[in-house]
């Protein structure tokens, strides 16, 4: 755990960065301190209580943000069409699992934690990539798999398994197909 001293200094540096454009001189103007005072708060001088409350005041920052560790905090997780997306397939794919179709069946089946499982189901977080490869292996499946919309019309539906396992002239004559039936199309 950081200490205060650390979080200040740090949110200090994040205001310099991203309100004055790294410019110290405009944020000792706009705090109204000396230069060399915000000079020495982002390197090693600690920002007391008082200080950091001015700072706040004059800013317009909500009371106590100056103490706030955002490095080691938990992001509020947005709701994601990503995470909208990996929820719905995923959803999908235990509904039409007889052997994966509940929580449990997939924790033991993938080792990952149920209340993992739950919180992709639910939108509360957005899965690592160890995590989605981790489900859509105990699927039979790979992890991007989990990321395509299901109803995206700029994709094509094909067993990828078979595709992989044909020859190399055969996989040709498929993408030379497409591409014939495309150039078609522009042209009509």
């Amino acid at each position: 755990m950081r200490s205060i001293t650390e979080i200040r200094r740090s949110n200090l540096i994040y205001i310099i960065e991203t309100q004055f454009g790294g410019n110290k001189t405009a944020t000792a103007e706009a705090i109204g301190v000396q230069p060399n005072l915000v000079s020495r708060w982002s390197g090693v001088k600690p920002i007391g209580g008082n200080a950091a409350r001015k700072i706040e005041t004059k800013l317009a920052l909500e009371s106590y943000w100056m103490d706030r560790d955002r490095e080691n905090s938990t992001p509020e997780v947005a709701d994601t069409a990503i995470g909208a997306i990996i929820s719905r397939n995923l959803r999908e794919w235990m509904d039409s699992s007889e052997t994966l179709n509940t929580q449990g069946k997939l924790q033991k089946a993938s080792s990952v934690s149920q209340s993992t499982i739950q919180r992709v189901l639910s939108r509360e977080v957005d899965p690592t990539v160890s995590v989605i490869n981790s489900i859509a292996g105990a699927f039979g499946r790979y992890g991007y798999e989990l990321l395509m919309p299901s109803a995206d019309s700029r994709q094509i539906t094909y067993d990828r398994d078979a595709y992989h396992a044909l020859p190399e002239d055969e996989k040709e004559k498929i993408h030379s197909f497409i591409e014939f039936v495309i150039s078609q199309s522009k042209k009509g």
